[in-house]
């Protein structure tokens, strides 16, 4: 006999924190399903590293900063940039399982900036990730940031997530986790930053960012050396392999 919608179990998704019913194809795995759909169980891992990670990143940022803060002009910001080199960190340099595999560290990182509105931008992460028997998977962290008053431009602050993991992020934090632009490269032929050397407060992380995969080493120690200047943790900074 066929149940009616409203009599059929029901759950709460824990990423997207909407209801979902029983449907035919969990008849058999009822009690262990977690998510509403793929969609938030792939995405389970990603609000819940960002989350422990932005906690961590919180405890680091209150220390005071002593280096001279540049003027960011938030349109010359945004865009595509590529990682170069970060310290480890928790939410890239983990080894998550998805779709019954083990995946390697986070490789060949990339970051896109796009407004929002006036104070905000729209962030979307993505990193590669390879399985042992070679399975490439793309992982993929989005967020909002916030450009934080009376800073010039240089300081953001982002939540990552769904609309909960952000609001409790912000709430617990006094705006978000802290992204403090410490250096820039000089403008190239588009108007962009060619560079970019960020950290928070108190130099607990590192990720040295530019416009393309690689750069020439005039380019590269140029980049090193704006970070010692900022007391940034360059000794434990590992370098994105070239290709």
């Amino acid at each position: 006999m066929n149940r009616r919608k409203g009599d059929l179990p029901a759950k709460t998704c824990p990423v997207c924190g909407r209801p979902f019913r029983w449907r035919r194809r969990w008849r058999n795995d009822w009690p262990a399903v977690r998510y509403c759909s793929e969609r938030c169980r792939r995405g389970r891992g990603h609000a819940n590293r960002l989350l422990a990670a932005f906690f961590v990143a919180c405890c680091w940022s209150w220390a005071p900063s002593a280096a001279a803060q540049p003027v960011v002009e938030t349109g010359a910001y945004l865009g595509r940039w590529f990682e170069l080199a970060r310290t480890p960190n928790d939410f890239q340099d983990n080894r998550p399982r998805h779709v019954g595999r083990v995946f390697s560290v986070c490789t060949g990182s990339t970051a896109h900036y796009a407004r929002e509105s006036a104070d905000s931008i729209r962030i979307v992460n993505r990193c590669e990730r390879i399985a042992g028997d070679g399975t490439r998977w793309r992982d993929e962290a989005r967020g909002y940031a916030l450009v934080e008053p009376g800073t010039d431009g240089a300081v953001l602050r982002i939540a990552f997530g769904p609309w909960w993991a952000r609001w409790l992020q912000r709430a617990v934090s006094l705006g978000g986790f802290e992204y403090r632009i410490f250096a820039l490269g000089p403008k190239n032929g588009r108007g962009e930053y060619s560079w970019s050397v960020v950290g928070n407060a108190g130099r607990g992380f590192l990720f040295l960012l530019a416009r393309s995969p690689e750069v020439d080493e005039a380019t590269w120690q140029a980049i090193l050396q704006a970070a010692r200047d900022a007391g940034l943790p360059v000794s434990r900074l590992v370098r994105r392999p070239k290709q």
